[in-house]
């Protein structure tokens, strides 16, 4: 009777060993199975640089380039100055970022000069420049300039400068003027002619015009 009893304590205790084994071994199994493959996340880690969300992280915006207006309208600007009935007259315009503008007119021609806030004069010559027949200079002042930071610095000037190019039909063409604004000088650089989209071109050379020499006189 107690070989029976031990023989069957023996088969208990190895067939309760065997269980345990099996079950050691199911449960090594599941978790290899659940982990995540090494570097699965890392590409997205290192490429986003934020957390490993894998969100790229946005690049620093450059300046903004953008323009403001000013009036030529001889309605809104002031006659400073008036000779020979109306011969010759100088008018002061509105501006912007401290330079306000002189429209002169002398034997129904036009030119401009931009004045700093210092008082300092910079004269764009256009008649010399551009055209020496009659002229006369568009409604709007066009002030190009850069944002960085809340601070606008403007770089460039466009006006639009018509000139007559047949006397006897009076026939005109209309150019658009592109002067650099300098520390050290403010002159025409670019003259764009009458184009199809000669606005976007006029924009395209401001951008480049401070590195650029002042035209001369024709």
């Amino acid at each position: 009777m107690r070989t029976a009893t031990a023989l069957l304590a023996v088969l208990t205790f190895a067939f309760l060993a065997a269980c345990q084994g099996a079950g050691n071994d199911a449960s090594a199994t599941s978790t290899t199975g659940t982990e995540t493959p090494e570097g699965a996340l890392s590409g997205a880690t290192s490429t986003g640089g934020s957390g490993g969300t894998g969100t790229p992280t946005p690049a620093p915006e450059g300046p903004k380039i953008d323009s403001v207006y000013s009036d030529l309208e001889p309605d809104k600007c002031e006659t400073i100055e008036s000779e020979m009935d109306g011969y010759y007259s100088k008018q002061k315009c509105p501006g912007a970022f401290g330079y306000h503008l002189e429209v002169v007119e002398s034997d129904i021609r036009q030119t401009v000069n931009v004045v700093d806030a210092s008082g300092k004069k910079h004269e764009l010559n256009l008649g010399g420049v551009v055209s020496r027949a009659f002229s006369y200079v568009g409604n709007k002042a066009e002030w190009r300039f850069r944002e960085t930071g809340g601070q606008r610095e403007p770089f460039a000037l466009i006006i639009r400068f018509n000139a007559t190019i047949d006397p006897n039909t009076g026939k005109e063409a209309s150019y658009l003027t592109v002067s650099k604004i300098t520390e050290e000088r403010i002159c025409v650089t670019d003259i764009v002619k009458p184009i199809p989209n000669a606005n976007v071109e006029a924009r395209k050379l401001a951008e480049k015009a401070a590195d650029k020499p002042c035209l001369g006189s024709k």
